[in-house]
């Protein structure tokens, strides 16, 4: 088999100029409403008034959830598949609209600071987090309740309906976060019925914001400068070769699903990059004029047919694999009885936007944005060793996938060896220390702190580093942010490790300080902390005595 690439360095979508902005949403008035409905259902359902315990509050959640689910169920129920399509539009506009927003940074970030730029990039990514997922939510309610009303949504009440959905994602939240107790609630009713609660912020979630904001765009201005070299020099992908256990992925996706992890994702760049009119499907012209623009409505038969016209060299059969397997229709969540939860969604059905085909009879609905941000999806689960959907732990593709993990975990080390190395020089570098005896005959070869990844010295500032990289991955659900917790601080935790291995250098300093050439001094200090690829929550959590640091961060550190 030839050597799997996989070309990120072009997926601008097309049409994105073409597009108008999303609907705007009176949030303010229509919230309000909503407020004033749940009260009075409060008040109908005779609710204990007062300070709420943790499993009185819990189950208070859960029933304005389902209060507030039945509502939109109501509301849905008025409107034919009109509703879905105007839904799926805003979706697909919303989506354009933010990767617009950060392109138009990138090109400014080339003639200013990013550091003046961060609070408004801030803005853009707190902005998209407040539309997308209301949106999806609703779009997987409609899909499971089905068509069953008449009525044109003529988009007057999207403001409502996106406002109900705002208040089912927050109700949902609040439930898993007391569930897992990821936060702890103090909740009052008062003698109105008015319900009001604070949370005892664990976590600096301002300061979490805004590292996933700048997250968000370094990914996407690193995608634009690989755009940029690829134009200057078509081998410069030769560098961005995939790491080789992503053949033993390939290898089980062929197995289990039918298709290839490159082609896969190509299928999904190229459905967002499609002009139809030069591949004679769609006029354009006609297209943005159709009520459903932009998105794209097209026999699934057709679409494979010309699919693999474009792609001669892919097999029809795996074309359709590939399409049936990025589809969801009103036939994907027939199992769910009751409401739809958004965190019992995740890993177990398939979602938006990582399945942005919505299939209807015979026909595909998409639009390109989606499929775009879809593919970066998909790129960055596969090579963290992750896959959207849960897959059992004996099959082919979960051990491919752990062996990727595994591997990247190593090369990761690797990096932050070459930044330390780069940064103080190598002699003042140690990566992997597992066999002490390198350090000092001295020492116990194997002590019971283990391995150290990476012992540094900065002999200017009389610091010493002791650092563990761990190549984490960013976390949503509720469940996923407990156990990452468990793993950093909970018993027998990376923390407890850690702290073992910083005792472990302040018991036998004397040797540390003789292998580095470093004259013993009462101005050294140690630095403890952990390497990271990218923020995650627990980075930002209040009340903790252990660094965390981003690897692009990684030489300024270890400089202060």
């Amino acid at each position: 088999m030839d050597k799997i690439r996989i070309d990120i360095s072009n997926t601008e979508n097309p049409l994105r100029n073409f597009y108008q902005r999303h609907q705007k949403i009176d949030f303010a008035e229509k919230s309000s409403i909503i407020d004033e409905d749940i009260t009075n259902f409060l008040k109908i359902s005779k609710v204990k008034r007062g300070f709420l315990n943790q499993e009185e509050a819990n189950d208070l959640v859960i029933k304005i959830y389902q209060f507030l689910y039945e509502k939109l169920i109501i509301e849905l129920s008025k409107y034919d598949i009109s509703v879905f399509y105007h839904a799926y539009k805003q979706l697909e506009l919303i989506m354009a609209e933010k990767i617009g927003f950060y392109q138009n940074y990138i090109s400014l970030s080339k003639i200013a600071s990013q550091e003046s730029l961060n609070p408004d990039i801030h803005k853009i990514k707190i902005g998209s987090n407040r539309w997308e997922p209301p949106i999806r939510l609703l779009i997987s309610i409609i899909l499971q309740q089905g068509i069953k009303g008449s009525r044109v949504f003529d988009g007057e009440n999207w403001s409502y309906i996106f406002c109900l959905c705002v208040k089912l994602i927050n109700s949902s939240s609040i439930s898993d976060n007391m569930y897992y107790r990821t936060e702890n609630f103090t909740f009052h009713i008062d003698n109105t019925y008015k319900l009001s609660y604070n949370n005892s912020n664990l976590y600096d979630y301002e300061n979490y914001s805004k590292s996933l904001a700048n997250k968000t765009f370094n990914y996407h201005k690193e995608e634009s400068e690989l755009k940029s070299e690829v134009n200057n020099d078509k081998t410069v992908l030769e560098k961005h070769q995939l790491p080789s256990s992503i053949e033993e992925v390939n290898n089980a996706l062929l197995k289990e699903y039918g298709f290839s992890y490159g082609n896969f994702i190509m299928v999904l760049v190229v459905l967002g990059k499609m002009m139809y009119n030069k591949v004679k499907v769609i006029n354009l012209d006609a297209l943005r004029e159709s009520e459903i623009f932009p998105l794209f409505k097209i026999s699934k038969e057709i679409l494979i047919k010309n699919l693999a016209q474009l792609w001669k060299a892919i097999e029809e059969s795996e074309l359709r694999n590939i399409i049936n397997f990025l589809s969801i229709g009103f036939n994907t969540y027939n199992d769910i009885a009751e409401q739809i939860i958004p965190s019992k969604l995740h890993k177990n059905y398939k979602r938006l936007p990582y399945f942005p085909l919505i299939s209807i009879k015979d026909e595909i609905i998409y639009g390109n944005e989606i499929c775009l941000e879809s593919s970066r999806l998909w790129v960055s689960k596969i090579m963290q060793g992750v896959f959207p959907l849960r897959i059992k732990d004996n099959s082919e593709l979960k051990k491919a996938l752990n062996l990727l993990h595994s591997e990247k975990d190593n090369l990761f080390e690797d990096i932050c060896e070459e930044i330390a190395n780069n940064t103080l020089g190598k002699r003042y570098v140690e990566k992997g220390i597992d066999n002490f005896h390198r350090i000092s005959k001295a020492l116990p070869k194997k002590p019971e702190c283990g391995e150290i990844d990476l012992l540094a010295v900065n002999p200017n500032t009389n610091k010493i580093f002791v650092l563990d990289a761990k190549n984490d991955a960013f976390k949503y659900s509720s469940s996923d942010i407990k156990n990452q917790d468990k793993r950093y601080f909970g018993e027998n935790s990376y923390y407890e490790h850690l702290m073992k291995k910083v005792e472990f250098i302040k018991d036998n300093l004397n040797f540390i300080l003789e292998h580095f050439s470093i004259e013993e001094s009462d101005e050294i200090t140690i630095k403890k902390g952990f390497i990271i690829k990218e923020t995650i929550q627990h980075a930002h959590k209040k009340g903790t005595d252990v660094d965390f640091i981003l690897k692009k961060d990684l030489g300024k550190y270890l400089l202060e």
